[in-house]
């Protein structure tokens, strides 16, 4: 029994479209040239993230990744010499803990 191209392609398809994506923010200090940040925004680009927002006040941007490229990423720019900070995006809420 064969099994239909279109079957195959989507078994081998399958392990990738399973990845975990999130949505993580990427900042780099002031000193950092801007050439820095379009190069790791750039790399992260080509190995499968979807920069989202790139911002404007501050050095950086913010990409949707697969954990594991955002990991590998991690991993290699801790040799560089503008490391930069990568945070998972999250919602951030004031609580004073008190009761009302």
């Amino acid at each position: 029994m064969k099994f239909p191209t279109l079957a195959l392609a989507l078994l081998a398809a399958a392990p990738s479209a399973l990845a975990t994506e999130k949505l993580y923010i990427v900042t780099f200090s002031n000193e950092t040239p801007n050439s820095e940040v379009v190069a790791a925004r750039d790399h992260l680009a080509r190995n499968g993230c979807k920069i989202t927002h790139e911002y404007t006040l501050i050095k950086g941007f913010a990409a949707t990744c697969p954990e594991a490229t955002m990991a590998d990423y991690q991993v290699s720019a801790q040799s560089n010499k503008y490391k930069p900070t990568v945070e998972e995006d999250q919602v951030v809420t004031i609580w004073n803990g008190g009761s009302s």
